[in-house]
């Protein structure tokens, strides 16, 4: 997968970690510790996702061996909300919203806000994170409009 190594996780470990979806890990690879999420490939079955500097300092090629442990992450992280995304959230009622998003969601929109170079980029950035949360309060809400 590009420059990412896949690892298929075994159908009988993913049955026996019980979760579907993206599962939290904390993930020992040749003795490398690391903190991902499981991606679900479809009929029950989940992969590791390894890159180029793991991959390093684990010493693994393609094609390679590995021995690979795997614990459920009681704690994954989240990603902290920068003040300029929080501070528009916050005017437009939206921080609860954005905070409902999954995890990964939120990582992925806060990482890309803060890879903008410029700081009208930025700013569209920040729009588009607020039209997202909005969106998701708009689905709240008429969720419970429809609730009987």
């Amino acid at each position: 997968m590009g420059s990412w190594y896949v690892l298929n996780v075994p159908k009988s470990v993913t049955r026996a970690i019980g979760k579907r979806g993206h599962v939290y890990v904390v993930a020992k690879v040749n003795g490398v510790t690391l903190r991902r999420s499981l991606i679900p490939r479809g009929g029950g079955v989940h992969c590791l996702t390894l890159s180029a500097p793991i991959r390093k300092r684990a010493r693994i090629d393609a094609g390679d061996r590995a021995k690979v442990s795997l614990a459920l992450d009681a704690a994954p992280p989240d990603a902290a909300i920068p003040g300029d995304l929080a501070f528009v959230l916050r005017d437009e009622d939206a921080l609860d919203a954005f905070r409902s998003l999954s995890r990964s969601h939120k990582n992925a929109l806060i990482k890309w806000i803060d890879q903008a170079v410029m700081a009208h980029t930025r700013e569209k950035r920040i729009a588009r994170a607020l039209e997202i949360a909005l969106a998701k309060r708009e689905k709240a809400i008429d969720r419970e409009a429809a609730k009987p």
